[in-house]
């Protein structure tokens, strides 16, 4: 059985502490009050994702999406490296405005550049929801089992509705 000397203990102390220490938190934020698509991180995912200057949720500018289809209806990110994060969450203020109950949106995550996406949120009107109240969510991601923290990874939000007066309104957090 090894001995620890003073030394040795200090040094081991040492690296626990850089290892501690090496995991970090880094928020991204982007509240769209600089310009217009394409923004640092949030795309334009469609016909139906506009640019708002008429923030319905707070500031001056907003993510709108309209009612539409998979690849109408969405904003979503650019590639992330996320290989050196131990853990992941993504976080936003949202509103519903015009829509009825059942209408919906979803928050999807990407290991592969968008090209599979898996639901990791679903937001619907009705129940814990109301039109014109301002929501904020964070939802964790777990690197375990089905998702894996990759260097290609990426968020996409995905409005789903029945009429055209159906708008969901975003700022990332």
């Amino acid at each position: 059985m090894e001995t620890f000397t003073p030394k040795k203990l200090r040094i081991l102390i040492s690296i626990l502490f850089v290892t501690m220490c090496s995991v970090a938190q880094v928020n991204v934020t982007e509240d769209f009050e600089n310009g217009n698509f394409p923004f640092t991180l949030w795309q334009d995912g469609g016909d139906r994702c506009d640019f708002n200057t008429n923030s319905a949720v707070n500031g001056n500018n907003s993510v709108r999406l309209k009612r539409g289809g998979v690849n109408r209806s969405t904003t979503y990110t650019s590639d992330i490296d996320l290989t050196s994060y131990t853990s992941v969450s993504i976080s936003f203020d949202f509103k519903f405005s015009g829509c009825e109950n059942g209408d919906d949106f979803f928050v999807e995550y990407s290991e592969d550049s968008g090209v599979n996406y898996t639901n990791i949120g679903t937001y619907t009107l009705g129940g814990s929801y109301s039109n014109n109240t301002i929501y904020n969510v964070s939802i964790p991601i777990t690197d375990a089992g089905t998702t894996q923290y990759t260097s290609t990874s990426r968020f996409r939000i995905r409005g789903s509705g029945n009429g055209n007066n159906d708008l969901f309104f975003l700022i990332l957090n």
